[in-house]
């Protein structure tokens, strides 16, 4: 057995609780306690990784990245990983999601962030940081999730700047270029479950045959524009598999499909011939999908798709637009990725 950060946590007395998708309260905490543990351990150790950090999440570059930094874990209870450096004068608060979702009092844009709280109940991050930062310039507040739940700050003190991330924004474009341990880092959170740090190492991957890397390569890709792979939007059969797109988790997609139905799109691979697809789901009933389905063929091919890589089909009640990569794609993570971001979904 390699000795790695993921090696270190199955060995361990809680990996049995905490599997990914076991909603499982201990289990999620253990999951992202060992989550901050290991990111600590990686910026104390590797000053790629720490530079990456630090440029990537927290929005610092250049000077900051090579001064020595103080790293707490979990000092109180309004914070997972406290960075301080008083010779910037900069102190830095990081809460890390998994599974779980932010409290009310973790998150910027409720009131309760901001507000010191009842006698036995928890104060608001907003409020403890200042209390505990005294001497410091500079404060950041920080989450890092799957997907943004949270966009704007309630408020704006010039003290404290709320910064929302997600797992993917840690990573960078080249995997190849991960030092060791950062590699480590993100194999472990794939094993957890984050599915845009999972899929990494398949990004260059084109048509794959094996139904576990199509579902990690999926599951990325969803993960990385705000939506979560789910069993249920699974869609399989003999000659094609893929995933269903929900209005709910893909809203902005859904305003561009004209449909009543819950899903508005699908993306997956055909099996004869072989190809990566991506359709878009609309209503023949509703008398804008002409000019919906032509709208989305632009935007397409404003984005550099060529035009015999975009079709229309019909089929019952729907009506497909749907592309194809061409033959010189970088890979099916990356295509998939470039479509989302032509719709800006």
């Amino acid at each position: 057995m390699n000795p790695s950060f993921t090696t270190l946590f199955e060995r361990s007395r809680y990996s049995s609780r905490a599997k990914p998708g076991i909603l499982d309260p201990e289990g999620q905490e253990q999951r992202e306690r060992f989550a901050v543990g290991m990111v600590a351990f990686a910026l104390d150790h590797d000053d790629w990784f720490r530079r990456r950090f630090l440029k990537a999440i927290c929005g610092l570059d250049g000077e900051p990245a090579v001064e020595k930094w103080t790293i707490l874990v979990e000092p109180e209870n309004w914070g997972d990983l406290v960075l301080k450096n008083e010779a910037l004068s900069e102190f830095i608060v990081v809460e890390f999601k998994v599974d779980s979702d932010l409290q009310l009092h973790q998150n910027p844009e409720h009131k309760e962030f901001w507000s010191e709280a009842a006698s036995g109940a928890t104060n608001g991050y907003g409020w403890e940081i200042p209390q505990h930062a005294q001497g410091f310039k500079t404060l950041r507040y920080i989450t890092v999730e799957k997907a943004l739940s949270w966009r704007k700050a309630a408020r704006s003190p010039a003290r404290l700047m709320c910064i929302p991330r997600t797992w993917r924004d840690m990573a960078g474009e080249a995997p190849d270029k991960d030092s060791h341990l950062e590699a480590q880092v993100y194999d472990c959170m794939g094993r957890f479950g984050v599915a845009s740090l999972g899929s990494r190492r398949l990004s260059n991957m084109k048509k794959t045959n094996d139904v576990m890397d199509a579902i990690t390569i999926l599951a990325g890709v969803l993960e990385s524009h705000g939506g979560r792979f789910q069993a249920q939007f699974i869609d399989a059969q003999a000659d094609y598999f893929g995933v269903k797109l929900n209005r709910k988790q893909f809203p902005k997609l859904a305003q561009l499909v004209p449909t009543t139905e819950e899903t508005v799109g699908w993306i997956g691979y055909e099996n004869e011939p072989r190809r990566l697809q991506f359709w878009f789901y609309f209503d023949r009933g509703n008398p804008s999908f002409a000019t919906a389905a032509e709208s989305v063929k632009r935007l397409l091919l404003d984005a550099g798709f060529t035009q015999d890589r975009i079709s229309f089909a019909m089929e019952g009640k729907h009506f497909f637009v749907y592309a194809l990569p061409d033959d010189d794609y970088a890979g099916d993570g990356e295509w998939l990725e470039k479509v989302f971001s032509a719709l800006n979904c």
